[in-house]
């Protein structure tokens, strides 16, 4: 509970002026104590001290929190709307486990479906995490864990840096495929997560996105498989990509004849980036081996390769975290630090 209040303590205080919080307590029941304030007001009320409330009812929680982001409005800003963006980001703190009924994890894509993300945090060494990694996998969000304040404040810092800077809160990405085409194995690269298996010609299919900060990018692996080739120099329309108020944007080919294929440096962005996914979703699925497999891949071809020299670091260092068990963090930095000019992901 000290920890619980430290957490909430520092919140308020690293909330801005145009920032607004709720707060829910829950145990056996579930209780909302600050709606939709200011840093100011909450201040001015006094900031509450929560205290033990008995069981652990995640359920009851997870539906006070969908009673209450139904009345909160969140926007996707682009534009000339950016400056007005309105964010919401969902933290979830439990220092246990759910004890009371059931978890109820899938409530989550109710709250996702709002607009928000959702994270998860465990507090002290009672934690089961299991069903806190399926909250936050279900919210789009990370799971954290905190023994100590330091250990609070830091992953709390990221935290706030973060939702306080964004343009896309929990994006939807409407993906079209035009006639002629098909698409297979559409994914996010880190944190790993497959998105569509696959979608046929004409169809189209809408999947949530984690976060978009300003400045920051995420990055989609997919196969385009066209099954008639068009004529020389004639230029194709794949897939069109769509995402809040943003206009589309489309993928294209231009066939060009074998001889002028044959003498075009080959793009290895691709097939580096899925090999990266690769081995990080090996070390989720806990197949290590297949993980260093990719990992000793990636270094060979990082000898003439910046970007497969930079994945083989990640997935020697998804590795080596995922042996503890505590993947949240490294994902957290992979995919929140804004990639380098040379398209290389930046990890610590």
């Amino acid at each position: 509970m000290q920890l619980l209040n430290a957490g909430v303590r520092s919140v308020i205080e690293g909330l801005r002026p145009m920032d607004t919080l709720s707060v829910i307590a829950f145990g056996s029941s579930a209780e909302i104590l600050i709606e939709n304030l200011s840093k100011e007001q909450i201040l001015s009320y006094g900031i509450p001290e929560l205290s033990n409330m008995g069981s652990t009812n995640y359920q009851d929680a997870l539906e006070k929190t969908i009673q209450l982001v139904e009345h909160l409005r969140v926007t996707d800003g682009y534009g000339d709307n950016v400056g007005g963006v309105q964010a919401g980001t969902v933290l979830f703190f439990s220092d246990g486990k759910p004890d009371f009924g059931r978890a109820r994890e899938d409530l989550v894509f109710q709250i996702v479906g709002r607009g928000f993300t959702f994270h998860t945090m465990g507090l002290g060494g009672g934690v089961e995490p299991t069903t806190l990694l399926s909250m936050a996998e279900n919210g789009g969000g990370l799971y954290r864990h905190a023994n100590t304040e330091d250990e609070l404040q830091e992953h709390l810092n990221h935290v706030l840096s973060f939702s306080q800077n964004l343009v896309f809160s929990a994006p939807k990405l409407e993906i079209n495929v035009m006639p002629g085409a098909r698409l297979n194995n559409v994914c996010l690269i880190a944190p790993p997560r497959q998105l569509v298996d696959s979608i046929p010609e004409g169809g189209s299919e809408t999947v949530t996105l984690p976060d978009i900060q300003a400045g920051g990018m995420l990055e989609i692996g997919y196969e385009v498989c066209v099954d008639n080739p068009g004529s020389e120099g004639q230029t194709q329309d794949l897939i069109e990509w769509r995402i809040g108020g943003a206009p589309p944007t489309m993928t294209r080919v231009r066939w060009v004849s074998l001889e002028e294929a044959m003498i075009q440096r080959p793009n290895t962005r691709p097939t580096i980036a899925m090999s990266i996914y690769q081995g990080m979703s090996a070390v989720m699925s806990g197949d290590t081996r297949r993980a260093e497999e990719i990992q000793k891949r990636l270094t060979k071809l990082g000898q003439t390769d910046p970007f497969a020299a930079t994945g083989a670091t990640v997935v020697s260092k998804t590795i080596e975290v995922g042996k503890t068990g505590n993947l949240g963090e490294l994902f957290m930095q992979v995919t929140h630090t804004r990639t380098r000019r040379d398209g290389g992901l930046e990890v610590e």
